[in-house]
């Protein structure tokens, strides 16, 4: 997992709320467990794997109250020199989980650890059932935006009721599938590692944009999760050719898709259609009351999802910015205050070390002359170079 380092100063609220590092992931995951909002994308081992996928750094957080781990602040962060952005990435629920009425004091807390450690820019994603006050955050400062996400609801359902709940357009498309004998199965390592970044390059290239993800992000994640049962890596396959990918992850009793998509020259046959009932299936299998199907970038996605009966969820996305001078400044002087604090120490070091040499160089001299006292008597004498002798070498002269 790749953290974040130098990054250690608390932030403190004037209520007391402390930000600190989590210590580690029986910390992390049960504070998660009992935060409102929290999802599959906030588990502590994903974060790792995105930090990773992204080049950026995991850095987790948590809000202390007298000594007590009572939330958690995942923050997803990349340096430029003194300057950090943080949790800048294509997770849509990326954000602070917290009880409700402690938000405000939460953002003051984490407004002043990014001051003092030089993050200046926040964007912070609230997944539906987190529901923050969104005039707590704009009082702290925060721009905010809105999105939506599609969920389908399965608790209490079973797979006939769902399929009727479909819209005929939808269910025509499965059929459509079927029948031409397209068929899924488990995703391969080389439908992660090969087809699903190419599918994803086709999927986004018609809208002049590149794919959120890096190509490398889905073998990662086959790495990591191929054996875990809560994560469904699943392929469509037609004439024997990888028609899509899908990948689904269940979080407690929801799941969540994370990234899929069809190869554009199979679109007559509709594997889409039919790896997006599978996971459906799957996930209801497995006890979940609701599958997130993740965001609408475009109308045609969104209309594309809502096919499957879902229904459409607003979620909140909130941007800070604080001035980078201001940031600078502050990183700046607790830098210059570390150094202070750390010179004493490296000055004995640094002194101790040249003792150390000098010692070793006055023994090395006393050997040589011991060893060839007329030709360095000369050398000295004439005030020529002295040979030095590299250990199993001739001698060269230093000039």
């Amino acid at each position: 997992m790749t953290m974040m380092r130098n990054v250690i100063r608390p932030g403190v609220a004037e209520t007391g709320l402390m930000v600190r590092p989590v210590p580690g992931y029986a910390a992390w995951e049960s504070c998660r467990a009992v935060q409102a909002g929290a999802t599959a994308f906030h588990r502590w081992e994903w974060l790792g794997t995105m930090a990773q996928a992204l080049g950026k750094h995991f850095l987790p957080l948590g809000f202390y109250q007298s000594g007590r781990l009572i939330g958690l602040a995942p923050l997803l962060v990349r340096g430029y020199g003194p300057y950090r952005n943080a949790s800048w990435a294509p997770l849509p629920y990326l954000g602070p989980l917290v009880p409700g009425h402690l938000l405000s004091d939460a953002l003051r807390a984490l407004d002043c650890y990014g001051r003092r450690n030089g993050i200046s820019l926040f964007r912070l994603g609230f997944a539906p059932d987190a529901a923050p006050d969104p005039v707590i955050l704009e009082a702290a400062g925060y721009t905010l935006a809105s999105d939506t996400t599609m969920e389908l609801p399965l608790a209490g359902r079973e797979e006939e009721e769902l399929w009727a709940a479909m819209k005929y357009q939808r269910r025509q498309n499965i059929r459509k599938a079927q029948r031409a004998g397209v068929a899924v199965g488990s995703a391969t390592r080389e439908d992660m590692a090969v087809h699903l970044p190419a599918i994803m390059e086709g999927v986004f290239a018609p809208r002049d944009q590149a794919p959120p993800y890096p190509a490398a992000a889905p073998t990662l994640v086959w790495e990591r999760y191929h054996n875990d049962p809560s994560v469904h890596m699943a392929a469509a396959r037609y004439e024997d050719a990888t028609a899509a990918v899908l990948v689904t992850l269940i979080d407690g009793v929801h799941a969540y898709m994370w990234m899929g998509g069809g190869q554009s020259c199979y679109r007559h046959v509709n594997p889409n259609a039919l790896l997006y009932w599978d996971a459906i299936c799957w996930a209801r299998a497995r006890g979940c009351r609701a599958i997130d199907m993740v965001a609408t970038p475009d109308d045609g996605i969104a209309r594309f999802k809502s096919g499957f009966g879902c229904t459409e969820r607003p979620y909140v996305l909130a941007m800070r910015e604080t001035s980078r001078a201001v940031t600078v400044a502050h990183w700046a002087h607790g830098h210059a205050a570390s150094l202070r604090r750390e010179a004493p120490g490296r000055l004995d070091a640094a002194r101790g070390h040249l003792r150390g040499i000098s010692a070793i160089g006055q023994t090395r001299l006393r050997a040589d002359r011991h060893s060839n006292p007329v030709t360095l008597s000369v050398a000295e004498e004439n005030n020529q170079d002295v040979p030095l002798r590299r250990p199993g070498s001739a001698a060269v002269t230093g000039r």
